[in-house]
């Protein structure tokens, strides 16, 4: 007979139980058409998706097919907490009149226990109850004969009913952080069971005949006090994965090495004192984990493991390793941190397809130059240990992609270092360096930079031209006091830091007659003996009778300095010539007033006195360290390696030079404040995109020199 819930018709015994929950939630519960459903976010920029949960009963053929009944749920993506119904605290007795459910979820109640009537549930083949106070199952369980996976994790279980062996359809059990003290005998029942997952609980052993479980593909028994193996574990011949991470095991068993299609072993974490021999007969094993144990020595016999891919040795006794690595020929990612190693073993140079390999908080204090046998190394760590020199030879690792040197004592890196072109990752914290080559910037796939906790005073200038740095850590060195704001920047400001106190190549524009009133020679020579200035070019009447200005090649001069006197402005065309030439090219010009001109001589050439300085030849010396503090303040301010971000630098700076010039003189705010309806406009020119930031410096200047003239 059938009535209806909520305009839903259903069979009498479906309505009882809805009732009953209805009056434990007080709320009906929906019909829903999914009991989950996919959802995606982004994350990182990576899409993902996970299963939402709805709350409510699914119908099909008139019958109730799933039910999903957990109070709260999370969003992925917003991280918030969803909350659909009431906690259970019982599950009612008419659960059982369901006899057509297929799947149930009630993760994340406060059920501490299953009533009986839960063995009529034919169908179930999917049950949930993880995340509730469940101490015990019903001697009953086991009728749930159609049932495939079973999700108990996050309980209070300390036992399991002997009838869990009569699921004879289970493939999947999570039983992960309960408390079981020992498994069935029944368990060995379970012939389809194809993944079991027992991780922290209290298992202390197997039972004997574990090894009927044919099926079994993948078994994890993490965290639990198991001492040994039954014998009978060697007949799980379809065990792909096994993880026995923190047990108690002493002895590593034999009948793992007889596990053939075994593939994943990880029993790391455990009191083994002797690496077997046994293991070189394991005939499938890709990834094979011994870290965390209290092995000195490792058997010869592994250099039988032909198809091992990745190996873990950390946390042992070792001090050395055997030649038979050599054999390893499938052998990719070896960590080896963590152990008695005074020198660099060296064998494991021989792996031919080593490509990650990680060597932490050893005592190795120096690494071979036969380190360029790595011919296919990715990934190199070597945290944590003794090094202060590295081999000429590591510049030749160029598959090299990550290096971490992180806590050593590194006080300067070879010159060949710099060829590692392909390095995308460089940390180098906790080390003793002095200073980083300029040939840094060879390093241009380099993305991640962490050079924190050195002895470095300054960066290399050239680091500005890395364009695919995405990471650089730079905090606790003893910047000097021209670099300590550097601390505080971001990323980016770093950089164009960095640029800006790249060396550059100066061309000197004056005539012939000048040099002596310019004392050239030991002008070049103070000027490039500075450290952000590489070259001095000098152009004058002799190089005027050798080239033209348009010929004379501009490409590599960053800054002109034009020395103005009667013979270079009014003797020669050709030095107005390259002052027009210069300025095309959008290379910046310092114009040194010599005595016979004035300031109006060189605004016909249209340089401008607020970015000039006049020659003084009482004391040259004073005068070379005048004039290069004023290049330095220049080049700080404007950029003189990007030519078009350099005109608007020149604008901003002529416009506070300006500034710094008339703001204190008598009348200037009124006469601004008079001027208003101009400035307003150029501000509103500015804001609507009709003139460039160069022409809105340019004018606002302009205004601000003209209003106090």
């Amino acid at each position: 007979m059938n009535e209806t819930y909520h305009n839903e018709k259903l069979s009498f015994g479906e309505i009882d139980f809805l009732n009953d929950v209805e009056k434990i939630q007080g709320k009906p519960i929906p019909k829903i058409s999914s009991l989950q459903s996919e959802k995606s976010f982004i994350d990182n920029g990576k899409k993902k998706t996970y299963m939402q949960n709805h709350y409510g009963y699914t119908v099909k053929n008139g019958t109730i097919n799933g039910l999903n009944l957990i109070p709260h749920d999370r969003d992925r993506e917003t991280l918030k907490s969803i909350d659909l119904g009431v906690p259970l605290i019982n599950l009612p007795e008419s659960i059982g009149n369901l006899g057509n459910l297929k799947r149930i979820f009630l993760m994340n109640n406060q059920l501490s226990e299953l009533p009986d009537s839960i063995a009529k549930l034919k169908s179930l083949e999917f049950f949930d109850g993880c995340y509730n106070n469940l101490t015990h199952l019903p001697k009953t369980f086991g009728g749930l004969k159609n049932l495939k996976e079973l999700i108990l994790n996050d309980n209070q279980l300390t036992s399991l009913p002997e009838s869990f062996g009569k699921l004879e359809n289970l493939e999947i059990v999570n039983l992960n952080r309960n408390i079981i003290r020992e498994i069935p005998e029944s368990f060995g029942n379970l012939k389809k069971l194809e993944k079991l997952e027992f991780v922290a609980n209290r298992l202390i052993s197997l039972p004997e005949n574990f090894g009927n479980l044919n099926s079994l593909h993948i078994l994890n028994l993490e965290s639990n006090q198991i001492k040994s193996l039954p014998k009978s574990f060697k007949r799980l011949r379809s065990l792909i994965e096994l993880n026995i991470f923190r047990n108690k095991i002493e002895i590593f068993p034999d009948e793992l090495s007889k596990l053939k299609n075994l593939e994943r072993l990880n029993i790391s974490d455990n009191k083994i004192k002797e690496f077997p021999k046994s293991v070189g007969n394991s005939r499938s094993i890709k990834i094979l984990n011994f870290s965390a144990n209290e092995i000195k020595e490792v058997h010869e016999s592994i250099g039988n493991l032909k198809t091992l891919e990745t190996l873990y040795l950390r946390s042992n006794k070792l001090s050395s390793l055997p030649n038979s690595l050599e054999k390893l020929k499938s052998l990719t990612t070896l960590q080896l941190g963590f152990n008695k190693f005074i020198k660099f073993p060296e064998s494991l140079l021989m792996i031919p397809k080593l490509k990650y390999l990680s060597i932490l908080n050893t005592q190795i204090s120096s690494v071979p130059e036969s380190i360029i046998k790595l011919t296919h190394i990715e990934q190199l760590s070597l945290d944590g240990n003794q090094i202060e020199v590295l081999p000429s030879s590591i510049g030749s690792l160029t598959t090299l992609k990550a290096l971490s040197l992180w806590s050593n004592r590194i006080t300067n890196l070879p010159e060949s270092f710099w060829n590692l072109k392909n390095l995308e990752g460089l940390t180098l914290n906790e080390n003793n360096l002095t200073t980083l080559s300029n040939n840094i910037a060879n390093l241009m796939n380099l993305k991640r930079l962490r050079i924190n906790s050195n002895k470095l005073s300054k960066l290399p200038s050239s680091m500005w031209k890395m364009k695919h740095l995405e990471l650089l850590e730079i905090e606790n060195n003893p910047w000097n006091d021209d670099w300590k704001e550097i601390s505080g920047l971001g990323r980016e400001d770093i950089l164009i830091f960095c640029k800006k106190r790249e060396p550059i190549q100066i061309l000197l524009i004056l005539g012939k007659n000048d040099e002596n009133q310019l004392n050239v020679e030991n002008l070049r020579s103070f000027l490039t003996s500075q450290e952000e200035i590489s070259q001095l070019t000098v152009f004058n009447d002799f190089s005027v009778k050798n080239t033209s200005s348009k010929s004379l090649n501009l490409n590599n001069i960053h800054l002109v300095l034009f020395y103005a006197s009667q013979d270079s402005l009014f003797n020669s065309m050709i030095f107005k010539d390259m002052i027009k030439h210069v300025k095309e090219e959008g290379i910046q010009i310092i114009p040194i007033k010599g005595s016979d001109v004035s300031w109006g001589d060189l605004a016909e050439v249209e340089l401008s006195r607020e970015l000039g300085l006049e020659h003084s030849k009482d004391d040259i010396h004073q005068f070379c360290e005048n004039l290069y503090e004023y290049i330095l303040d220049f080049k700080h301010s404007v950029d003189l390696i990007d030519r078009e971000q350099g005109k608007f630098d020149k604008s901003l700076l002529v416009f506070r030079t300006i500034i710094k010039e008339h703001i204190s003189k008598s009348g200037f705010k009124n006469l601004v404040t008079q001027r208003n309806d101009k400035c307003t406009d150029i501000l509103n020119q500015y804001k609507n995109g009709e003139i460039s930031q160069e022409e809105f410096v340019h004018q606002f200047g302009t205004l601000i020199k003209d209003t106090s003239n």
